[in-house]
């Protein structure tokens, strides 16, 4: 048996550890966990067991993921991998507590300090503890104030307040003193900060029932009227939200409603906006105008308002087939479509809604086939593709050339061919979009109360994606799913880049080189989705969506895009995005249904030698 390691003091250099912090560039446990590992292993490839224990043991402690919603469990590991994980609150001995506790008073940074007494209060439950950590909650919360920057503020006011309701009947001054701090934030702040530091601090005070109601609902609806003169329509909306709970707290029945018509009306102005582009969205229009007329229904006698958004949301959805060219199509019924994938998600759980919507209710694109019907449609109409031709961005500007069909050249004859057959894959998808993905991926939203959470099972201990990136994958995710395809884009395009190289890392295969100066980069994109290994893995179908969506000039080139800050706002809500967001979600659930698919064929085959064993002879 392995005996229990003694600490002592002595082994906790605070010169050094503070250093370590200061090189992490944030004052966070986020930033602070990695340097002290990496510290760490330099003591141990050293032979310093000592300060490899000291420092191991603070990289622990940092390392730990802030839940500050869950009162619960606030800490949770920060990774999850099959039936390995980092640390968690439970590993940590009664030795390590006890040196925790003997050196937590010595350490300067007060993030650090706030999260070894948490730890202290979680295991063993000294009231001591929880105010130290709640008195250093506040401190760091103080030093990273940023109106700008506001959600690493935010989090550790919650968490301090959070923990000290624990107290508010035996030690009140605990409690008292995180709202005193919140408040005060707020005073400073004077509703002038540009985002949305103030309205998450008045949430907290609205939450706990501090601070007086009408003070705070003038507050919120000032900062929302304010915000839409800025047309700041995220933080109009926010604040539209905030002050229909404080109108319920107040029990003002008539402001509430005035909020919530305010908030529809928000999401109303985000259609229009839409539409008033260069390039307008019928479909991101759309999305905007049903949220406003699901906000309506809590909103007594807004039926008028409600009719007319209805028919305007209708115009919309008629203008925005022309965003999809699949509709005309001829042969198909597009609302047939639109029904069967509602009906393949519906009155399912949220899991077997989601494996629905990817599995069922709409599917990629055979490239073979549309090949063969590019070729077929070159042979049949030749003169469509006598003359070459240019593709143009956004801005009219030429970002590929395509060749004459009629060129005699075997490179230049492919890319016609390959351009061609892109034509038929952009009506594939649009009909997909428009009749499949979206319809299912509403009637999910209809169905179900989802929140990022929801996401994390799915993510975590998946093959396609490394190991700390679940939580970054579950944001994207999301956000898709909830139809904000801005956020969800600019997360999972790299994300997909780095879960490629990933999948072929697990293959054998190097994704980095050696550049003439020595330095070893990356593999690049379009290096990556031409491996032959990646095809096997993933699928043809698959690698060559990837291709078309992510780096063809001829058609979306997303990557580029995004990366660039080319595409309008309007842009993020055409089929090719939409589209995407669905392909990443279903290479994130292919391992969960191949296995579920074992699982089934293991089943059957247990019950046939279960029959065969009880068959008579």
């Amino acid at each position: 048996m392995e005996a229990t390691l003694l600490f002592q003091r002595k082994w906790f250099n605070q010169k050094s550890i503070q250093k370590v912090i200061e090189s992490s560039g944030k004052q966070e446990c986020a930033y602070f966990y990695g340097k002290f590992y990496e510290k760490a292993n330099e003591a141990k490839a050293n032979k310093d067991e000592n300060t490899f224990n000291a420092l191991y043991l603070i990289a622990n402690c940092a390392s730990l993921r802030l839940n500050e919603k869950n009162v619960v469990t606030p800490y949770e590991p920060i990774l999850l991998l099959g039936d390995k994980r980092s640390a968690s609150l439970g590993d940590f001995i009664v030795n390590e507590l006890t040196i925790l506790a003997e050196i937590a008073d010595d350490i300067l940074s007060h993030e650090l300090k706030a999260r070894i007494y948490d730890i202290l209060w979680l295991r063993l439950r000294k009231t001591s503890f929880a105010a130290s950590a709640i008195s250093n909650y506040l401190e760091i919360a103080r030093e990273i104030e940023n109106l700008e920057n506001w959600s690493p503020c935010v989090k550790r006011l919650e968490r301090a307040l959070r923990l000290a309701s624990q107290f508010k009947r035996n030690k009140p001054e605990l409690f008292n003193a995180v709202v005193e701090h919140i408040v005060d934030v707020i005073n400073r702040a004077d509703c002038t900060d540009p985002l949305f530091l103030t309205l998450k601090l008045v949430g907290l005070l609205r939450e706990f029932k501090q601070g007086n109601v009408e003070h705070y609902l003038h507050l919120v609806e000032s900062i929302g009227e304010q915000a839409e003169l800025e047309q700041k329509w995220n933080k109009a909306e926010e604040a539209w939200r905030e002050s229909s709970e404080w109108a319920k707290l107040k029990k003002d029945e008539k402001k509430r409603n005035k909020a919530f018509e305010r908030l529809a009306e928000c999401h109303v102005k985000r259609a229009d906006e839409f539409v008033e582009e260069d390039k307008p969205s019928y479909l991101g229009a759309s999305h905007w105008l049903q949220k406003a007329i699901e906000i309506y229904k809590k909103v007594p006698d807004s039926k008028i308002r409600r009719d007319q958004l209805y028919q305007k949301l209708l115009g919309f959805q008629k203008k925005s087939l022309g965003e999809m060219k699949a509709i005309e199509t001829p042969g198909v019924n597009i609302q047939d479509i639109i029904e069967r994938s509602k009906k393949a998600v519906r009155g399912k759980d949220f899991v077997e809604a989601l494996f629905a919507l990817v599995f069922a209710s709409a599917s990629p694109p055979n490239y073979e086939k549309a090949k063969k019907n590019a070729e077929d449609a070159l042979k049949t109409h030749p003169l469509t593709n006598m003359f070459p031709g240019t593709s143009v961005d956004s801005e009219g500007k030429v970002v590929a050339h395509v060749p004459s069909g009629w060129d005699t050249g075997d490179e230049a004859k492919s890319q016609a061919l390959w351009v061609k057959t892109l034509m038929e894959i952009r009506i594939y998808h649009g009909l997909e979009v428009q009749g499949a993905i979206e319809p299912a991926r509403c009637e999910i939203l209809y169905e179900h109360f989802i929140d990022e959470d929801d996401f994390y099972n799915i993510v975590v201990s998946n093959p396609f994606i490394p190991p700390g990136h679940e939580y970054v994958f579950t944001k994207g995710l999301y956000a898709g799913l909830t139809g904000d395809f801005i956020t969800a884009t600019h997360i999972l395009i790299p994300q997909l880049e780095n879960s490629l190289r990933y999948v072929l890392q697990q293959q054998g295969v190097i994704v980095s080189t050696l550049n003439t100066h020595g330095v070893q980069e990356q593999l690049r994109i379009g290096t990556i989705l031409e491996k032959e290994e990646l095809v096997d893995t993933l699928g043809k179908d698959h690698v060559f969506d990837l291709r078309a969506l992510l780096i063809d000039r001829n058609y979306a080139n997303l990557r580029n895009e995004v990366s660039h800050g080319f595409m309008q706002v309007g842009e993020f809500y055409q089929p090719a995005t939409i589209y995407l967001w669905w392909l990443i979600l279903r290479l994130c659930l292919v391992p969960m249904y191949l296995k579920s698919k074992d699982e089934e064929k293991e089943e059957v085959s247990t019950a046939s030698v279960a029959t065969k064993a009880v068959e008579p002879e």
